[in-house]
């Protein structure tokens, strides 16, 4: 815009018209748009992929291995597992003459075997034939 001074008086006169060879500047606000929308494509696929691992990293369980359980009595083996790390769950009882009953007869996952701290060990207690 041009501004004119005429007796102390500040006149603004509006732009002058463009030619049909000129070409319009492109305005800021568009060029502001596409700078921030060049900056976002760059920086949202850094940040989902940091979300994404954080998020991974917190979920993941750290592994241990099973304690073997058989032939301890419920109690003992309750122990063992919570110590390791492993929940217990009672699957039932079988009749058993080589174990005495009241004693693990058989578990899973078995024993040594690689899990999920947090996971279950299922057993089944031995009872009289």
């Amino acid at each position: 815009m041009e501004q004119i001074f005429l007796a102390g008086v500040r006149f603004i006169a509006p732009n002058k018209r463009m030619s049909s060879g000129e070409r319009k500047p492109i305005p800021g606000f568009l060029a502001l748009f596409f700078r921030l929308f060049l900056a976002a494509a760059l920086i949202l696929p850094l940040a989902a992929a940091a979300a994404y691992f954080s998020v991974e990293r917190l979920i993941q369980k750290e592994e241990a291995q099973t304690p073997d359980l058989l032939t301890m009595d419920v109690r003992a083996a309750l122990e063992a597992a919570s110590t390791a790390g492993f929940g217990l769950v009672l699957e039932g009882q079988e009749a058993s003459s080589a174990v005495a009953p009241g004693k693990v007869l058989s578990q899973r996952p078995s024993a040594d075997m690689w899990a999920k701290t947090g996971s279950t060990i299922r057993i089944v207690v031995s009872r009289r034939p």
